[in-house]
């Protein structure tokens, strides 16, 4: 809950952004959260229900952030999320990908 609502429902992330450029393995798995959670708000944007999502219990949310965003939106932030990912296993410095990221969001 703490990726969804600091990193990418919160206004200001840069303690966030900073922790996980240290760790990469918490990075990565911050952004499996960030890859499902946009999965669930394509979902909802295509037309499913809540019973297709994986964060059913955060369905309020993610009805919100498809509401305001385009499909083009979505898979920008799908695309941006995994080549962050990507860096964060070649050893980049991902503060750059992962400020990126929360500007498309």
């Amino acid at each position: 809950n703490v990726v969804i609502d600091e990193f990418i429902l919160g206004a200001s992330s840069e303690a966030l952004l900073k922790k996980w450029s240290a760790d990469k393995e918490e990075v990565c798995d911050c952004l499996g959260i960030v890859l499902m959670f946009y999965r669930d708000v394509l979902c909802v944007k295509s037309g499913a229900g809540d019973g297709a999502l994986y964060n059913a219990d955060r369905a309020a949310d993610v009805r919100r952030v498809a509401g305001k965003a385009s499909v083009i939106d979505i898979q920008a932030v799908i695309a941006q999320t995994v080549k962050t990912v990507e860096a964060a296993h070649e050893n980049f410095n991902v503060k750059v990908a992962l400020t990126l990221l929360k500007e498309l969001m």
